[in-house]
């Protein structure tokens, strides 16, 4: 409009026409006319939705009528939409009236020389509240965007922000993280060796006392073929003169004390061409379930 009121002929047929027409007639820098007054709107407009959402979001989790969901974030962001409107009004007001007036044949504003100027203005001759002219439709454009942009942000954006920065923590830990990793498993394996129950030597000892001590009495004439152990059971094999020191050997096997908390099972002994007898003794350590054995139940297996 001019100094009258009236509408002004229309200068321009599109955004290429009127962007390549500005730069031909009043130079590249007026491309950034009126960005004082624009800055001036979209700051006061960020400080004030993101801060306001933020302590909207804090005071309405303490309450304990709100948890996390959308729920919170629709109702932070209507009253981050509704203050940052209260802030950006006056700039909106002002933006408009600044950009929008008519201009002198040297470019500067008939109305207006600046922001400031407009805001004195227009408070001085309408009143402060004629800065909140159209705070209801600009309401309306505000409120939706605040609500679509935050609730993208907390369903899309934040997560991946969140796991942006744990994969950062993870990657500063990370060689800490390899030794500590790395001494475990040597304390697991220590373990082993500590406990006589998963020693293999110490195994070993024990189920072979019986057969060349004289403390606990000696069992003559049964020898071992086999010994075999992993973390989920221990397997012996062997042989005896006849069934009746098998089973002795067996029987001393499940009372042993130094073997508490084996579980033993063993497959009907085999007879022998030369009248020996074969056994297999199956023990599972404690802490293992059944399902968990290895081993076969087969005392016909031929000896190593």
């Amino acid at each position: 409009k001019d100094a009258e009121g009236k509408y002004l002929p229309k200068r321009f047929n599109g955004m290429v026409h009127a962007f390549t027409s500005i730069v031909k007639e009043e130079g590249v820098l007026a491309l950034w006319t009126g960005v004082g007054p624009t800055v001036g709107r979209a700051t006061a407009l960020a400080a004030a939705e993101l801060a306001t959402y933020d302590e909207v979001k804090s005071q309405l989790l303490k309450s304990g009528y709100f948890q996390q969901g959308l729920l919170l974030t629709a109702t932070t962001a209507l009253a981050s939409g509704y203050v940052s409107t209260v802030a950006s009004s006056p700039f909106d007001v002002v933006k408009s009236r600044v950009m929008g007036q008519p201009l002198n044949p040297d470019g500067t504003g008939k109305l207006y020389s600046g922001m400031v100027d407009c805001f004195v203005k227009s408070s001085a001759s309408e009143g402060p509240m004629s800065l909140y002219n159209g705070f209801w439709p600009n309401f309306g454009r505000v409120v939706p965007r605040v609500t679509i942009v935050f609730i993208v942000m907390a369903f899309l954006g934040w997560p991946l922000v969140r796991l942006k920065l744990a994969q950062a923590e993870l990657g500063k830990i990370g060689p800490e993280a390899a030794t500590i990793r790395a001494t475990a498993m040597l304390w697991r394996e220590a373990g082993a060796w500590l406990d006589p129950r998963r020693n293999a030597l110490e195994l070993l000892w024990q189920v072979s006392r019986p057969l060349i001590e004289t403390d606990p009495p000696k069992i003559e004439g049964v020898r071992l073929t086999l010994f075999d152990l992993n973390a989920k059971r221990l397997l012996l094999q062997g042989e005896g003169k006849d069934l009746e020191l098998v089973e002795k050997y067996i029987q001393w096997l499940k009372n042993e004390p130094a073997l508490a908390g084996f579980t033993w099972k063993n497959p009907q002994p085999r007879l022998l061409p030369n009248g020996n007898a074969q056994f297999q003794a199956e023990g599972t350590p404690p802490g293992v379930s059944a399902g968990e054995e290895e081993g076969g139940e087969n005392a016909n297996t031929d000896s190593p």
